[in-house]
């Protein structure tokens, strides 16, 4: 019976995902015992990490780029 309760329950919160509203989302975020908090934070580490492709992807630049160096725009 709990099984079925169970499926019950997440067959409602995968239909109410879609009908989320931005404060709902918003709620999400910051529940630390939500799945989506850690997805956020992880995201927000990634982009503050310099080593991780995410930080020269949230800038706009080339995530193939791993050395410190510039290339172009200075003058000789």
């Amino acid at each position: 019976m709990i099984c079925i309760e169970n499926k019950k329950l997440k067959e409602k919160e995968e239909m109410s995902k879609g009908n989320q509203n931005s404060n709902d989302q918003r709620s999400n975020v910051h529940n630390p015992n939500n799945h989506e908090h850690k997805d956020a934070v992880d995201n927000r580490s990634n982009q503050l990490n310099p080593n991780n492709h995410a930080y020269h992807d949230s800038r706009g630049g080339n995530s193939n780029h791993h050395s410190g160096s510039r290339s172009g725009g200075g003058k000789k």
